[in-house]
């Protein structure tokens, strides 16, 4: 798994854990004759979007805020895009 952080904008970022799958080529068949696969495109796979926050007596944690992101208008998909372009 790899961290990339995120700038929201000149104070607020996250960081984001993820893995990265390769490319992988389509095969028609196997040197032996079985079937080949299909293939995929290189993917980003996000497990979490940690955010340092405060808590109530002052210490700064990571919170997982993946599930609040629509809220606050983060784009999950412009990341994995840009992560993506990161490897390219």
């Amino acid at each position: 798994m790899a961290r990339y952080t995120y700038h929201i904008d000149k104070t607020l970022y996250c960081e984001v854990d993820y893995t990265y799958h390769k490319k992988e080529e389509e095969v028609w068949t196997e040197s032996n004759g079985d079937p080949g696969t299909p293939g995929h495109p290189a993917y980003i796979e996000v497990h979490a979007v940690y955010m340092p926050l405060k808590d109530e007596i002052g210490n700064v944690v990571g919170v997982d805020v993946m599930p609040l992101l629509r809220e606050m208008d983060i784009d999950l998909e412009n990341i994995e895009e840009i992560i993506e372009n990161n490897y390219e």
